[in-house]
């Protein structure tokens, strides 16, 4: 849309430190998913987009030939990322993701299926009990236990454990690993046609995991698995986020 109809233009997301944060962070390959082409944005400075949504070629090539700006865009695209700035680095080790400066760039539940085969790192496989637990507490803690808050939920498996230790801070995506009978039969109790169907953004602070999914999102989920829900919430409401 062009200037004076009252709807924010739409505009390319193409500055190399954007693109190249996000790529490095995520381990996404720009051949396979051509971001420096068709992600936009909304945001007025486009060197700082608020929001990421990404097009298909051909919607990309049709705003595009739009050169006297006589479209009335709404909405276009998908979005895939909202910024989330750092608010503190050297937080268990690198926060970078190898290329220098921290990403802040947050994966977003929205776009998340349509991104999962394109990233390649920050990912976690947690068991299916402990993604019942993330999903339920909507806060794992991280570190050693607490003796003075027993009542602090943990990750209990030793390679979800070195995978959580292993990503940078920041955004993160849990998708559960299926390692037996069981597994599978709860996969297909919940209607699920595989892990990458329950795939959940997350973020990794200082101490702990929180997830970045609404609470209705969640109880649904936990409803598919058969768990009973608390009526005032078992983690509060809105997104449950807690970067720290």
């Amino acid at each position: 849309g062009g200037p004076g109809l009252g709807i924010d233009p739409v505009l390319p997301v193409n500055d190399p430190k954007v693109i190249d944060s996000i790529c490095e962070t995520y381990g996404i390959d720009r051949s396979a998913l051509p971001l420096h082409k068709n992600a936009v944005t909304r945001t007025a400075d486009n060197s700082r987009p608020k929001r990421v949504y990404m097009l298909t070629d051909g919607l990309r090539e049709y705003l595009a030939a739009d050169v006297r700006e006589q479209l009335k865009v709404i909405a276009a695209g998908l979005k895939i990322f909202e910024r989330q700035e750092h608010k503190e680095t050297g937080i268990g080790g690198d926060t970078t993701g190898g290329n220098g400066t921290p990403c802040d760039y947050r994966l977003v539940q929205d776009g998340l299926h349509m991104m999962l085969p394109f990233v390649t790192k920050q990912i976690v496989h947690p068991t299916l009990s402990e993604l019942k637990l993330i999903l339920s507490r909507r806060s794992l803690q991280l570190g050693a236990a607490d003796p003075e808050r027993p009542d602090k939920a943990m990750f209990l498996d030793p390679r979800t454990i070195a995978e959580v230790d292993a990503a940078v801070s920041g955004s993160i995506v849990f998708v559960p690993r299926v390692e037996n009978d069981a597994d599978r039969a709860m996969l297909s109790q919940v209607g699920s046609g595989g892990p990458e169907e329950l795939a959940i953004a997350c973020w990794k602070g200082k101490n702990s995991v929180n997830l970045l999914v609404s609470k209705v999102e969640t109880d649904h989920l936990l409803e598919k698995f058969g768990m009973e829900l608390s009526k005032g919430g078992s983690g509060g409401g809105g997104a449950g986020m807690e970067v720290n």
